[in-house]
């Protein structure tokens, strides 16, 4: 993940859970803002009125008559394929940082269990290293 031409580090990396739980951290943090940017926003306002459109569109074709049918069948169509593109590709976004986000909780626990047995140090000298262009034995910011 990368953010402002910053590369995250993997929390899986890590070499201390101090370490793991500052990546871990960042990287939620990246998954929180992707998620409530204005431009996601956007795009749910979009496709709930392009839902709404479709609706209307779909509605009026069903109940129209003659010619005008066709036009309200290609605008219905239309407003379906922009309303589950849009949609879908919303919807991925989320699932991918909901999958990620139970992968790095259950990667906590695991980490957690292996400092309390002694397999892991708790920290680091000189901080946990969150960045790749961070160098070792930095303080976070």
């Amino acid at each position: 993940m990368s953010t402002h031409d910053r590369a995250l580090l993997r929390p899986e990396d890590a070499t201390s859970l101090e370490e793991f739980q500052a990546r871990r951290l960042a990287e939620l943090a990246q998954i929180r803002a992707m998620h409530s940017s204005w431009k996601s926003i956007g795009l749910i306002l979009l496709s709930g009125f392009l839902a709404l459109a479709a609706t209307i569109f779909w509605g009026s074709m069903a109940m129209g008559t003659g010619s005008g049918k066709w036009v309200l069948l290609v605008l219905a169509i239309a407003c379906t394929v922009l309303f589950m593109r849009i949609f879908g590709r919303i919807e991925f976004r989320g699932v991918r940082g909901s999958r990620r986000y139970l992968q790095l909780d259950r990667l906590s626990k695991e980490w957690q269990a292996k400092a309390e047995r002694g397999e892991i140090p708790q920290s680091t000298s000189g901080g946990p290293r969150v960045w790749q262009d961070e160098p070792d034995g930095a303080e976070t910011r």
